[in-house]
């Protein structure tokens, strides 16, 4: 029996975004800076009409008025997005927190960052000694390099499927869907509680690895991988801090490429979310996006099995703040 495929295609967007759940923590709207766009915000009593231009900045909290030419009847269809905040700096440092949010590290959040480390370091070990320098350092930039472009499909799927019940990654997509609506918290989590999530999965595949005959030569390669794609949600943090509050090395690294960048990742933090994804170095962004990699893999997702990715509508977490208010064991939680 055949079966009939869902037509998978992208609706178009409406200008009046949910924002009571994005409040003071998206930047303009992509498709306001086309010329058509013209963007209005309060400015003392009166209301200033303005051309949108990137990186202009605008005070936290101030309602944007947004407003489009309707090409086929000429006239201005306007919507509201309230608390709007688009800061000169990338970093979003202010507003409300999650209810039930955590920023704390406790006892376990350590034992599970520790501890697949710990298994990670032994890995790495394990194989280090049989194989040559130069093997090594290939292994090396070899798992720096794919560590990127897993994160980028990683994000990719949290930010676009599933939601606090999906068995195994419930509490990591909360944790995502959450970090778009209160971006600035991120920076202000202790070591482990920020990573402790990614780094959770890792422990069962660690010890997987373990017990599987594998080569020597992939030991190096597993570890560095595995290490890096955890410190990536720490490599995400600094990319959402002033400039000001990193160490130089940190800071250094960011402004050569080898770390992500505050600029890159900025770029993630616009509605509809749907690019720069890649958070440890962001060296596959460019090339996954200018593809239009994730795209066709959503069309392709869709096609099999009629899911629609998140980014294909107007953004609406209300699910993640129910969740969150209704939350005794803590899953919905963003720590």
């Amino acid at each position: 029996m055949s079966r009939t495929m869902k037509a998978c295609t992208v609706a178009p967007r409406s200008l009046e975004f949910k924002t009571e759940s994005l409040k003071r923590a998206v930047q303009l709207p992509a498709n306001c800076s086309r010329s058509k766009q013209i963007c209005r915000l309060p400015h003392s009593s009166r209301d200033v009409t303005t051309r949108a231009r990137r990186g202009s900045a605008h005070t936290s909290g101030t309602d944007l008025r947004v407003c489009e030419i309707n090409d086929t009847t000429g006239e201005e269809e306007c919507s509201t997005i309230e608390g709007y905040y688009e800061p000169d700096d990338l970093a979003l440092m202010d507003g409300e927190m999650l209810v039930g949010d955590q920023l704390t590290s406790t006892l376990e959040h350590r034992l599970i960052v520790w501890g697949s480390f710990l298994l990670a370091s032994g890995l790495f070990f394990d194989g280090y000694q049989d194989i040559s320098s130069a093997t090594l350092g290939v292994e090396i930039i070899a798992g720096y390099v794919m560590a990127d472009l897993v994160s980028g499909v990683f994000h990719w799927g949290v930010d676009n499927y599933g939601n606090e019940k999906t068995p195994l990654l419930g509490n990591v997509i909360a944790a995502f869907q959450g970090h778009h609506m209160y971006p600035w918290t991120i920076t202000k989590r202790e070591f482990c509680n920020n990573i402790h999530k990614v780094a959770k999965p890792t422990i069962p595949a660690l010890a997987f690895m373990w017990v599987l005959p594998l080569p020597d030569s992939l030991n190096a390669f597993l570890a560095t991988l595995t290490v890096l794609s955890i410190l990536s949600q720490q490599f995400h943090s600094w990319s959402h801090c002033r400039k000001s509050t990193l160490s130089e090395p940190v800071v250094a690294l960011q402004e050569s490429g080898v770390l992500i960048s505050r600029k890159m990742h900025g770029q993630h933090h616009r509605v509809p979310f749907e690019s720069n994804y890649c958070i440890v170095s962001g060296m596959w962004n460019p090339v996954l996006d200018q593809n239009r990699f994730f795209p066709w893999l959503e069309k392709q997702v869709c096609a099999a099995t009629g899911v629609e990715p998140r980014n294909w509508s107007d953004p609406d977490y209300a699910w993640l703040k129910e969740c969150a208010q209704n939350d005794p064991d803590g899953v919905c939680r963003v720590d």
